[in-house]
């Protein structure tokens, strides 16, 4: 069974992620009594897939839980599923909400290696100030290099006829 989205409202979902050695429910929002009827029968059904693999529930994506969402979890606990969060605070939050074991598991498993969009955005953002920078520090070196190159060569141009001027001045302009 591939990752799949199933949702009755826009506050609660669950996704079941089949993989080789386990067999995962990864859920979000608020867990309340109409989604543990709709939760429970998903597992019921998955069950005959599930076979012998773990039933691992992740829970670090929930938000509240009701005594009949703490009861339904309780019972799949007991039915050896294993409860994970990905964090140690998001641990604490789940407990607290919950009263159940949890393991944290550190990361989620395909978890994305891409920056959040707002972070991207942030660093882009970042990237294209500094290339503006570099570009304007750039103009300015190359205008201030052709000003000395200039500068260099009026010198060098006087300096040059410097002799002549003065060899004039002394046999009088006769040169």
């Amino acid at each position: 069974m591939n990752p799949a989205l199933h949702t009755k409202s826009g506050r609660f979902a669950y996704y079941m992620h089949d993989a080789s050695s386990a067999f995962r429910f990864q859920l979000t929002g608020d867990l309340s009594l109409e989604r543990t009827q709709d939760l429970e029968q998903a597992r019921l059904t998955a069950s005959s897939v599930i076979g012998r693999r773990d039933l691992i529930v992740d829970l670090t994506g929930l938000t509240s839980v009701d005594a009949s969402g703490r009861e339904l979890l309780k019972a799949w606990q007991a039915l050896g599923a294993q409860m994970t969060v990905i964090s140690a605070q998001g641990q604490v939050r789940i407990q607290w909400m919950t009263g159940l074991r949890t393991t944290v598991v550190g990361s989620k498993p395909g978890a994305s290696k891409w920056l959040p969009p707002q972070a991207a955005a942030l660093l882009a953002a970042a990237l294209w100030a500094l290339l503006l920078a570099a570009t304007a520090v750039a103009a300015h070196s190359t205008q201030t290099a052709r000003k000395r190159q200039q500068s260099a060569g009026m010198m060098a141009r006087a300096i040059m006829r410097a002799p002549v001027f003065c060899l004039r001045r002394i046999h009088g302009g006769m040169l």
